[in-house]
């Protein structure tokens, strides 16, 4: 992978007291813009990394060009790669002005808020949210 021109190299952010683990980058060359940002915020990750022009941070430790191989990328597919994108589209007729826009977004919000009431009232009354139809 190829980047240029970039800001930062990537933004990596696990769980407190539960990191990610196995993350691992192999042959990433990325060309920062000129920034004052750091290239790599890493906290909570463990991995490795091979082959790469920027190096990484430093829970993700370089293992040189030698141990290229060192990522192991699961060869079985996953159900996600099966999953068919749908598309759609929305043509709105008349353009709302930003007082239209604001009455209907006050008329959304108090149709939530009223739902939400009923569920909370529904809640304290003993049901449980499987018994809450839609």
């Amino acid at each position: 992978m190829v980047v240029e021109n970039v800001t930062m190299a990537a933004r990596l952010k696990g769980i407190s007291g539960d990191p990610f683990n196995g993350i691992c980058t192999s042959n990433v060359t990325i060309q920062l813009a000129k920034t004052k940002n750091v290239p790599w915020t890493c906290t909570d990750i463990a991995g490795i990394s091979t082959d790469g022009t920027l190096a990484p941070c430093d829970l993700l430790p370089d293992q040189g060009e030698e141990k290229i191989g060192a990522c192991t990328f699961p060869e079985d597919s996953l159900p996600i790669e099966d999953v068919k994108v749908q598309t759609c589209s929305y043509n709105r007729k008349k353009r709302l002005s930003s007082r239209e826009q604001s009455k209907a977004n006050n008329v959304i919000l108090q149709k939530l808020y009223l739902k939400h009431c009923v569920l909370i009232k529904t809640l304290n009354k003993g049901a449980t949210t499987s018994q809450i139809q839609k």
